[in-house]
C-alpha cells in the first residue's frame, strides 16, 4: 500500500480548511444581505459544496505518478544531452574535416597508480581522438578513472567535447550516459556531491522527479549513485587554488562505482597533489599528458585555409619564435582568425617574426583576438573596441564566476553616476504616475472626481515618502524603489494613506542587500516628521481649496469600508499621530536591527507624548464628550507597541532566559486589567460606542496575551514542523484557537460578528505564529511571514487587531514580492497558477464581497463583485513560473524568451483582470455603462500594468534583467540588445561558449585578457 506523501497531505489539509472558510464566509455574507430567498441560499451553500470539491480534485491531482525504470531514465537523458550540444560551435568543430590531430603520451606512473597498464605507443597523433581517448577511458567499466593534463589551450575541452559526441554517437543502451561538467561553476566550499546533483537537476529538468525505485531519492541522485554516469569534469585549474587539495578529496569520495574523467593543467593538478602529504592523486586512476601540435600538422591547417598556402612554410621555418607559439590549438585559432579571413583582406603574417618572446607574441594574438572577430567592414553590427568594453562589463557583472547567467548580472555594477538628478528624476515620476492610478481608480469606484483628486494626492504623497524614507536610510536604488511600488500597489487598492506608507516601508525593508547609512533613533525621528507632514498639510491645503478636495480626508483612520474595524483615530483630528508612529516603530526597528535598545525609556517617552497630543486632539472629534479620557488609552496602546516590538524582535537575535511561567502569568493579567479599565473611561467618553465594557475587556485580553506572549517566549530544540508530534501540534493550537475564540466573542458583543471575527483572528494569528517559532531552527524571522506579523502586532496594538489583519495580510504580500525580485532565482519557463497565492487572493476577494455587503450592495451585484475581485486577485498572487517540459534542454536564448514570453503574459493578464474587477464595481456602485467601460479601461493601462510588470518581476527573472539592461546600455556599459550580442558572440563570432542554460568564454585566458585590456581603457579613459 502507497501512503500520500507530504504534498497529497497538505492539499487534503487545505481542500478541509477551504471548504470551511469559503462555508463560513458565505454564510455570514447571506446573513449581511437582505431578502435571501431560500432558492438563493440553496445555490450559495451549492457553489461552496463544488468549490471544496475543486480542491478535493486538487488534492486528488497532486498524488504521486509512478515515474520510469533507470534504463528509461538514462536514454531520456542521452537523448538530451545530445540535443544541449548539437548547436554548439565546439561541437560542430570537432566534425570539421582538416582538423588538427592530437596526441598525448602516459603521465608519470608516479602520479598514476593505475598507469602501469597503458600502452607507451597510446601517444600516436589522430584526427579521431575522442574514440582513442573512450577507448582508454573504458566507460564500460565501473568506477574507471581518467586525468586528462594539458597545458592552457592545448586542446582540453574540444578533446573532451570530441569524446562526449563519440559515446553519445555510439553508446549502447545499458551504458554510461557522458556528461560533461564545468568545474568552474563549482565552489569546493559546497559539498561536490549535492552540487552535482543540483547541476543536473537545473540542466536536465526531469532528474527533479523523484525516484519509484530509490524512496527518498530524486532521479538525478539515483542515475548518480547507480553509476549510470560517466562524469567529465572539465577545468580542474579552474577552481581557485586554495580550494584545489579539498576538491580533490571531494572528487575521490564520489561513489566507487561513477566513472570520471578529470582535466587540469599539469601544474595546478600537481599542486593540489603535493600539498597531500600521503594521500594518492586519484585513486585508481590513469593519467595522459596532451603533446605539442606536431609543426607539419599546423603548417598543413593554417596553409589549407590560407590564400597563400606557401608562406606558412616559409613563416615557421623563419621564425623559430613563431614555431614554438603554435604548438597549442588556441595559438593555431588565433593565428587562422587574424591572418585567414577566408578572402577579405588581412593583416601580413610577417609582422609575427618581430617578436623575441613567446609570451610577448601569446600576448599579442590575444590582444588581436576580437579585432579578428569583429572586422571593421561596412555592414559589421558591432565594432571590437565595443564588444571588449562590453564583453569586459558583462565578466565584472558576472562577479567574477566563469558563467555569464543573463538573468544573474549585478545592476549594482551600473549605479547612476549623478544620484541626486536620478532621485529628482524618479521622485516626479512616483509622485506623477501614483496621483494618475489612484486618482483615477478611486475616482471611478466613488463616481466622484472629488474623490479620486483626493486619494490621488494621499497616496501618491505616501509613494513618495516611502521612497525618500529608503533613500535617505539605505545607498540602494532597490529599496527605495520597492517601498515606492509597495505604498502604490497597497494605497491605490485601499484609498488608505497609513496602509500605503506601512506597506511601503515594510517592503522596502524586505530589500536585500540592505546596507544602512543612517540608524538610531533620530533616523526614526526624522522618517516619522516625514511621514506626519505629508496629511497635515494635505489637510491644510482642503481647507484653501476646498472645492477640490472632499469634505473627510477619510472615513476614519483606515478609510473606506474598513473603517470600522479600527477602535480609535480618526485622520481629519488625529490619525496622522497614529500614522506616524506606526512608521516610527516600523523604522526604528528595522534600522535598530543589529543593537539591542532599552525599550522601556523610549516606550515611555513616545506613550506619554500620544497621551498628551489625544487628551488636546480628540477633543476635536465629533462624538466625544471628554477628550481627556482618550488620552490614557491611546498612551498606552502606543507606549505598550513600542515596548512590546522591541522586546519581542530582540529575542530573535538574543534568545534571552526563560524566566517560568508564574511572573509573566501575573504581569499579563495586570496590563490587561490596566487595559480594561482605560479602554473602558474611554469608550464611555464616545457616544459611538456600544457595549463599551465588552469592547475594553477584548483589548485588555489582548494586551494580556501579548505580554506573556513576550515574558515566556524561549525556543524549544529545533525541530521540523512536519516531524513535530501530534500533541505538540495541540499545545500549540490550543492557545491560538482559544484566544481567538474569546477575543472574537467578547470584542463582538459590541462591534458585530464582522468585526469580532477579524479581531479574535488577528490576535489568534499572533499567538499561533509565537508559538510555531519556537520549534521552527534559526533565529532570523521568517521573511514575509514574520513582516506580516509584525505590522500585524504594531497595528493591531495602535489600532485595532481587526485591521491589523487586513494590514499584515498586505505587509507580507508587500514582503513577498520584494523578497521574490532581489533573490532572483531561475528564469520561467512558462506561467502555472500557484494554487496557496490563488487561495490567499480568494480570500481577499471575499473580504471584498463582505466589505461590499456592509455597504448594502445588491445580492447579484455583490456576487459579481466578490467573483471578479477573487478573481482579479488570484491572478495576482496566484501565478508562479513553471519549470518547463521536462524533456527541454534550454539554450541561454531560448531559456530567456521563454522567460520574456512569461513576463508578458503575466502582466497583461493581471492587469486585464484588475480592470474588469474595477469595471464591474463601477457598475455595481451605481454609474452608468460607459463608466465601467471607461473605468476598466483607465485602470489596465495604469494601476492594472503597474502591478502586472510588479508581479511578473517577481515572477520571472526578464523585469530585473531589462532594467539592469537599460541603466547599463544608457551609460554605454551594455549594448541594448544584449541577448542579441551574446548570441552572435556564440553562434557567429566564437567568442563564447555555451554552459548549459549559461555562457562562458571560449577560453579563461581570453577572458582574463579582455577584462584585463578594456579595465585599463577604463581607467585611462
Amino acid at each position: 500500500m502507497r501512503f500520500p506523501d507530504r504534498t497529497v497531505l497538505h492539499w487534503g489539509l487545505l481542500s478541509a480548511v477551504v471548504g470551511t472558510a469559503l462555508s463560513f464566509a458565505t454564510n455570514l455574507a447571506s446573513n449581511l444581505v437582505t431578502a435571501l430567498s431560500t432558492p438563493a441560499q440553496i445555490a450559495v451553500w451549492t457553489t461552496v459544496t463544488a468549490l471544496t470539491g475543486v480542491a478535493g480534485a486538487l488534492a486528488a491531482k497532486n498524488w504521486p505518478r509512478t515515474g520510469s525504470s533507470l534504463d528509461e531514465v538514462a536514454e531520456r537523458l542521452r537523448n538530451a544531452v545530445g540535443l544541449r550540444w548539437e548547436n554548439d560551435p565546439i561541437w560542430r568543430s570537432v566534425q570539421e574535416a582538416g582538423r588538427l590531430p592530437t596526441a598525448w603520451r602516459p603521465a608519470g606512473s608516479g602520479w598514476f597508480e593505475a598507469n602501469a597498464s597503458l600502452d607507451a605507443a597510446t601517444g600516436k597523433a589522430t584526427t579521431a581522438p575522442g574514440e582513442a581517448l573512450a577507448g582508454l577511458w573504458v566507460p564500460g567499466e565501473a568506477g574507471s578513472k581518467l586525468v586528462v593534463l594539458g597545458d592552457g589551450g592545448s586542446g582540453k575541452t574540444e578533446l573532451l567535447v570530441e569524446t562526449l559526441r563519440f559515446l553519445l554517437t555510439n553508446g549502447r543502451p545499458g551504458d554510461p550516459v557522458p556528461v560533461l561538467v564545468p568545474l568552474a561553476s563549482w565552489d569546493p566550499r559546497q559539498r561536490l556531491r549535492p552540487w552535482l546533483v543540483d547541476w543536473i537537476r537545473a540542466n536536465y529538468r526531469f532528474l527533479a522527479r523523484a525516484s519509484p525505485e530509490h524512496p527518498g531519492r530524486n532521479l538525478a541522485e539515483a542515475v548518480l549513485a547507480e553509476g549510470r554516469l560517466a562524469l567529465m569534469l572539465d577545468g580542474f585549474d579552474e577552481i581557485a587554488p586554495e580550494f584545489r587539495t579539498e576538491a580533490l578529496r571531494q572528487i575521490n569520495e564520489l561513489p566507487g562505482c561513477t566513472r570520471t574523467l578529470l582535466s587540469s593543467r599539469p601544474a595546478e593538478y600537481r599542486a593540489a597533489v603535493d600539498t597531500r602529504a600521503r594521500a594518492n592523486p586519484m585513486r585508481g586512476a590513469r593519467g595522459i599528458v596532451l603533446l605539442p601540435q606536431p609543426l607539419p600538422a599546423v603548417t598543413r591547417y593554417l596553409a589549407c585555409r590560407s590564400d597563400e598556402p606557401g608562406r606558412w612554410s616559409r613563416l615557421l621555418t623563419e621564425s623559430p619564435v613563431l614555431a614554438r607559439t603554435v604548438r597549442t590549438p588556441l595559438m593555431v585559432m588565433l593565428v587562422n582568425s587574424m591572418y585567414n579571413h577566408d578572402g577579405r583582406a588581412a593583416p601580413d603574417p610577417d609582422e609575427l617574426r618581430r617578436f623575441g618572446t613567446r609570451a610577448e607574441l601569446e600576448e599579442f594574438l590575444l590582444a588581436g583576438f576580437l579585432p579578428a572577430r569583429y572586422p571593421a567592414v561596412v555592414g559589421t553590427a558591432w565594432t571590437a573596441t565595443e564588444a571588449g568594453h562590453w564583453l569586459s562589463n558583462l565578466a565584472r557583472m558576472a562577479g567574477g564566476r566563469a558563467d555569464l547567467r543573463w538573468w544573474e548580472l549585478d545592476g549594482r555594477a551600473s549605479a547612476w553616476s549623478r544620484p541626486a538628478v536620478a532621485d529628482a528624476v524618479m521622485s516626479i515620476a512616483v509622485l506623477v504616475w501614483t496621483a494618475l492610478s489612484a486618482g483615477l481608480l478611486n475616482g471611478w469606484l466613488s463616481l466622484d472626481p472629488r474623490y479620486g483628486f483626493t486619494d490621488g494626492v494621499r497616496i501618491s504623497g505616501a509613494a513618495l515618502v516611502c521612497y525618500l524614507a529608503m533613500r535617505i536610510l539605505t545607498t540602494t536604488y532597490g529599496a527605495a524603489v520597492m517601498g515606492a511600488v509597495g505604498a502604490y500597489v497597497a494605497g491605490t487598492l485601499s484609498g488608505s494613506y497609513d496602509l500605503g506608507v506601512g506597506v511601503g516601508l515594510i517592503t522596502g525593508f524586505s530589500w536585500r542587500p540592505l546596507p544602512l547609512k543612517r540608524s538610531g533613533p533620530r533616523s526614526a525621528v526624522l522618517v516619522t516628521l516625514l511621514v506626519v507632514a505629508v496629511p497635515v498639510a494635505i489637510r491644510a491645503a482642503s481647507r484653501l481649496w476646498s472645492t477640490l478636495f472632499t469634505p473627510g480626508l477619510t472615513r476614519g483612520f483606515a478609510a473606506g469600508a474598513l473603517d470600522g474595524f479600527v477602535n480609535r483615530w480618526d485622520e481629519d483630528v488625529n490619525g496622522w499621530l497614529a500614522t506616524g508612529l506606526v512608521a516610527g516603530i516600523i523604522v526604528w526597528t528595522a534600522v535598530s536591527a543589529n543593537s539591542s535598545p532599552k525599550p522601556l525609556l523610549p516606550a515611555l517617552a513616545v506613550g506619554g507624548s500620544v497621551a498628551g497630543i489625544d487628551c488636546w486632539a480628540d477633543g476635536f472629534r465629533a462624538g466625544v464628550t471628554d477628550a481627556w479620557l482618550l488620552g490614557p488609552a491611546d498612551g498606552l496602546a502606543a507606549g505598550f507597541a513600542v515596548w512590546y516590538v522591541t522586546f519581542w524582535a530582540a529575542q530573535f537575535r538574543d534568545r534571552p532566559h526563560s524566566r517560568g511561567t508564574a511572573r509573566p502569568v501575573l504581569a499579563g493579567a495586570l496590563l490587561a486589567c490596566l487595559g480594561t479599565g482605560l479602554n473602558f473611561v474611554s469608550y464611555r467618553a464616545q457616544t459611538d460606542i456600544s457595549a463599551d465594557l465588552a469592547r475594553a475587556a477584548a483589548e485588555g485580553l489582548c494586551l494580556g496575551v501579548l505580554l506573556w506572549i513576550a515574558l515566556t517566549d524561549r525556543r524549544a530544540p529545533a525541530t521540523r514542523m512536519m516531524r513535530t508530534p501530534l500533541t505538540t501540534w495541540l499545545r500549540i493550537a490550543a492557545p491560538a484557537a482559544g484566544t481567538a475564540g474569546a477575543v472574537a466573542v467578547v470584542h463582538g458583543l459590541s462591534s458585530g460578528v464582522a468585526r469580532g471575527i477579524a479581531t479574535g483572528l488577528g490576535i489568534g494569528t499572533v499567538v499561533l505564529f509565537a508559538l510555531c517559532r519556537r520549534h521552527r531552527p534559526g533565529a532570523e524571522m521568517p521573511g514575509p511571514a514574520g513582516a506580516g506579523v509584525f505590522a500585524l502586532v504594531v497595528v493591531g496594538i495602535v489600532a485595532g487587531f481587526g485591521y491589523g489583519l487586513l494590514f499584515g495580510l498586505a505587509a507580507g504580500l508587500g514582503s513577498r514580492v520584494s523578497r521574490a525580485i532581489w533573490q532572483r532565482g531561475q528564469p520561467s519557463r512558462g506561467v502555472v497558477p500557484s494554487w496557496g497565492g490563488a487561495v490567499g487572493g480568494a480570500a481577499v476577494g471575499t473580504v471584498t464581497a463582505l466589505a461590499a455587503a456592509f455597504n448594502g450592495m445588491a445580492l447579484p451585484w455583490l456576487v459579481i463583485t466578490g467573483l471578479t475581485s477573487a478573481i482579479a486577485l488570484s491572478l495576482t498572487f496566484g501565478i508562479r513560473m513553471e519549470s518547463g517540459p521536462e524533456d527541454l534542454v534550454a539554450s541561454p536564448r531560448t531559456l530567456f524568451r521563454r522567460d520574456r514570453r512569461a513576463f508578458f503574459t503575466i502582466s497583461a493578464v493581471v492587469a486585464t483582470a484588475l480592470g474588469f474587477s474595477l469595471g464591474s464595481r463601477t457598475i455595481a456602485g451605481g454609474g452608468p455603462w460607459t463608466a465601467g467601460v471607461l473605468a476598466a479601461v483607465t485602470t489596465t493601462l495604469t494601476f492594472g500594468t503597474t502591478t502586472g510588470l510588479v508581479i511578473a518581476a517577481a515572477t520571472t527573472r526578464y523585469g530585473v534583467f531589462a532594467v539592469t539592461v537599460a541603466m547599463s546600455a544608457a551609460r554605454g556599459d551594455l549594448p541594448w540588445r544584449l541577448m542579441r550580442f551574446l548570441h552572435d558572440a556564440h553562434v557567429n563570432r566564437g567568442v563564447l561558449r555555451s554552459n548549459g542554460e549559461s555562457y562562458q568564454f571560449r577560453h579563461e585566458r581570453l577572458r582574463h585578457r579582455i577584462a584585463r585590456d578594456h579595465a585599463a581603457t577604463r581607467a585611462g579613459g
